[in-house]
Order: structure tokens, then sequence, then C-alpha cells
């Protein structure tokens, strides 16, 4: 976001790679840092419980964990790029920074959500079933190329300048991030990896008995 890239803004194309980026690179990146594993490993107990019962409270779980949370989870990150790109809100964001930097935080954000139950080793939710997941990512081919082709021949989006080359850039970029995704997860499920996606929050670092809701 705050990258050289960042100077051409202003290029609709770029806005487009860096939504992908922020999506569908950064958030892999960073979830498989574990980045709430090695919070809980330097903050003291009672604020290791206090992180714990947040990732325990239902509304958190609602959102990660069972089919209710894949539903939602794909409604948000693939329904977020398209509400963005055919509605007002990208114009808007290009005369607002305020709103330009709460997009990019808000794709950061979808991207993570999504990713975690897929890769993730920190202990949100379950990890997603492996045909769940190849549904999940698979989905973002067709996606991605339908959202392009609206992009560069819708006329309310067309007009843009740039915007065929943008429509390229999201069925192409989105398309070959979706197959690199699959190609992860294909490689993770035959190396027969398995992490602490799934566990309970106090099962991190022999925490003890924290006081989390099932």
């Amino acid at each position: 976001m705050f990258s050289g890239i960042a100077h051409y803004d202003d290029l609709f194309a770029v806005h487009v790679g860096q939504h992908l980026v922020l999506m569908m690179v950064a958030p892999i990146l960073l979830v498989y840092g574990g980045p709430l594993r090695l919070l809980t490993r330097s903050l003291p107990q009672r604020t290791r419980r206090e992180v714990s019962a947040v990732l325990a409270d239902p509304l958190v779980r609602r959102f990660t964990a069972g089919r209710r949370a894949v539903f939602w989870l794909c409604a948000d990150y693939y329904g977020a790029m398209a509400v963005y790109l055919l509605t007002p809100i990208y114009r808007w964001s290009t005369e607002h920074q305020w709103l330009h930097i709460s997009a990019h935080m808000y794709f950061l954000l979808c991207g993570l959500l999504f990713w975690i139950p897929l890769i993730g080793e920190d202990p949100i939710g379950r990890r997603t079933p492996w045909s769940t997941q190849r549904i999940m990512l698979a989905m973002g081919v067709p996606f991605y190329i339908a959202l392009g082709t609206a992009v560069a021949l819708l006329p309310t989006v067309s007009a843009l300048p740039g915007a065929a080359v943008a429509g390229t850039v999201l069925a192409v970029g989105g398309s070959a991030l979706s197959v690199l995704g699959l190609t992860v997860l294909w490689v993770r499920a035959h190396r027969g990896t398995v992490g602490l996606a799934g566990t309970r929050p106090d099962a991190i670092e022999g925490a003890g008995s924290w006081p989390v809701a099932c």
C-alpha cells in the first residue's frame, strides 16, 4: 500500500493489481507466519487469556468455522472486489484518500479471513476440509474471468481510462493466482501437512486451561 507501486495508483490496472496482491499474495505470506501464535508467545498469561476469549467468541467462530463460515468467507472474499469495482465506490476512493486506504485495509482483512481456514496454523476456527478448499479456490477462476470481462465491457466501468487493461489484469492475474493457491493446497495435502488450525486457543504453547467456550 505504501510501496513505490502506490505512486501509480491513478492507473486503473495498477490499482486492480494492488488489490489482487492484497487479497491473494500478502495474506498467504502473513498466514504462513502464524502471527497469532507468535503474538501469544510474547504476551503475559492474562493477556493471552483475553486473546483466547476473543478467538472463542461465538461471533468470531461463526465467521471462521463451519459450513456457514465457508459461505460468508467466499461471499466476502469474492464479493468485495466485485462491489468495489462495479459500483461508484472505486471512483469515490480515487477522490477521498481515507476511503482509498480503508478499502485496501478491508481487502487485506478479507484475504486473511479467507486464507486462515485454508492454510493457517493459528487456532482460529477449524481447518476447512480439502474438498471444500478446492471449491473455494477453483471458483476464483471463472469469477475473475467474469469480473475482468465486466470491467472491460460494462459501460459504467469501461468508460474509465485503462479499463480494458484492468479487466485483463483481473481475468489473467486473478485466475493465475487462484490456480497457484490450488497448487499450494495440493502440495500441502500430499505432504500430509497438519497445522494447528482447528485446535482450541487453549492448546497454544501449553497455556493451561484457559476459559474458552467450545
